[in-house]
């Protein structure tokens, strides 16, 4: 049989070999005996980047099928930390979402004083919650110290975009406020930790217990199973040629879902057409960044 001369490298690795009485073992190709060379490593993709890139792919499709609609967008994917916004730094009339911001803003002057509400408080701040009184709203409007104690209560959160108003439903805020703001007094361990366990569980029993009457919006994107919390604000505004102004903000969990989503709206011919729109946009958010 001819002998097969052997690569320099490897020639000069047996004769070391046969030196320091080692013992040299040659990688084989399968079936002809012959050296095989050193496979290249493989190199596995990092399963979070890949996640950003799908996240971005769905949020470019998502901002092409939202630019028809007169509505802001926010969202936060509480899981990941990946967020979306579509207009998310626009500014818009806030109506009764205006009233989460309250609460948030009586929350902290409570915590301040090293204290839980006070039962006056508690009622004040259910109604205005559950069935969106505005007469509780102004109450503890004035106790916060109106728009003064308002805007304090935002900056400390660092709600950059949100412009409070004498008149607490004219507040001016943004998508993206709005979803810091529900984020940050729903979700445990948020990036702000501006609020104790105690704030939060006030917070999400208010939200969840909304009156039925109250129900739609965020809660239209929501899934069996799941729950919303929530709080809606619409008023007509005759600066607008009597159109709607229509905004909805809230959190949706259960299964494997977390996320903060925020529509806000403004031009609605009508309270039900801007319940719908903002129900249609909430879904199509959804489904499309598949939160």
């Amino acid at each position: 049989m001819p002998r097969i001369p052997l690569p320099f490298a490897l020639l000069t690795a047996a004769v070391v070999a046969v030196v320091t009485g080692s013992v040299l073992t040659l990688p084989v190709r399968p079936g002809d005996g012959t050296p095989a060379a050193e496979a290249e490593p493989r190199v596995t993709a990092d399963p979070r980047t890949e996640a950003r890139r799908a996240w971005d792919a769905r949020a470019a499709e998502l901002t092409v099928a939202l630019a028809a609609e007169s509505a802001g967008v926010a969202v936060i994917d509480n899981r990941t930390g990946f967020t979306y916004g579509h207009l998310g730094g626009a500014a818009f009339e806030s109506a009764s979402v205006a009233k989460v911001g309250i609460l948030a803003a009586v929350l902290l002057l409570a915590q301040d004083q090293g204290r839980e509400l006070t039962a006056a408080e508690n009622r004040l701040a259910t109604r205005m919650i559950g069935v969106s009184d505005n007469d509780a709203a102004t109450a503890l409007y004035a106790e916060i110290g109106a728009a003064a104690g308002l805007g304090a209560a935002v900056a400390r959160l660092g709600l950059t975009g949100t412009v409070p108003d004498e008149s607490w439903g004219l507040t001016r805020t943004t998508p993206a406020d709005q979803a810091r703001l529900i984020s940050a007094l729903l979700v445990p361990d948020s990036a702000e930790g501006a609020f104790s366990d105690y704030s939060r569980q006030v917070a999400e029993t208010l939200m969840t217990s909304i009156d039925a009457d109250q129900d739609w919006g965020v809660s239209a994107a929501a899934t069996p199973g799941e729950r919303a919390a929530l709080k809606n604000g619409w008023l007509s505004r005759d600066t607008e040629d009597g159109t709607w102004i229509v905004n909805s903000a809230g959190r949706i969990t259960g299964g494997t879902a977390d996320l903060t989503l925020v529509v806000l709206s403004h031009g609605n011919a009508g309270y039900r057409v801007g319940v719908d729109r903002v129900e249609k946009v909430a879904m199509l958010t959804r489904a499309t960044l598949a939160v």
